[in-house]
């Protein structure tokens, strides 16, 4: 099993980090971590994950909440179409600098937030060059990843909504940890020897109490 990871130190979620294994392994490892905790016998839970899980705070309350953003997710990606594999494999680089940058500064992920990332990034790019060549070349390139981003619109709204479903499902394994109280995250690994990391992403907002 692949470790699940959603930003700078991680690979990435959902379609927008491997296409559908990536999005088996996140949906594969989170589904694990929420037996793990509901184990009616914590010490083999403890011992399986290096976490004592007596620790953890999963409420039925959280309980549900995870299971309800996993199952969304899981039927996202069920109506998927065979290009937005494409699509998501197309934007995979930009898309995850997009969703670093969303996740310091709290913006919920969205096309349209992607989108004006993008278009800002590259008049930077624009800005930058040296001579006139250089600028052109730039001006060629952010018009056709912008052609592209419009074009792709669909998918991406579905590749974005999946991503942001197993999100919030870690997140309340996030809160069920206590990794909100933890400043350097949580490292917990499973029984094949893959890690998992967890740190709270939103520590001013209400997606993790």
């Amino acid at each position: 099993m692949k470790p699940i990871v959603h930003h700078v130190e991680e690979k990435g979620a959902g379609l927008s980090g491997h296409g559908h294994n990536g999005f088996f392994n996140a949906y594969s490892t989170l589904n694990k971590l929420h037996f793990s905790l509901m184990n009616k016998n914590p010490e083999v839970a403890s011992k399986s994950l290096g976490y004592d899980v007596s620790k953890a705070n999963y409420t039925p309350k959280k309980q549900k909440e995870f299971q309800s953003h996993l199952e969304k997710a899981a039927k996202l990606h069920d109506s998927v179409e065979d290009k937005t594999y494409d699509v998501a494999n197309r934007h995979k680089i930009s898309l995850k600098m997009y969703m670093n940058s969303a996740a310091k500064t709290g913006e919920k992920p969205s096309t349209k937030g992607y989108e004006a990332y993008m278009g800002m990034r590259h008049q930077k790019e624009v800005e930058k060059a040296e001579n006139n060549k250089e600028r052109q070349l730039k001006l060629e390139a952010a018009s056709q990843k912008m052609s592209n981003i419009h074009n792709d619109r669909k998918h991406l709204d579905k590749i974005i909504d999946i991503h942001h479903h197993l999100q919030n499902a870690k997140n309340v394994l996030t809160s069920a940890l206590g990794v909100d109280k933890m400043p350097d995250g949580l490292v917990i690994k499973d029984d094949s020897g893959d890690s998992v990391k967890f740190y709270n992403r939103n520590p001013e907002g209400s997606q993790n109490a």
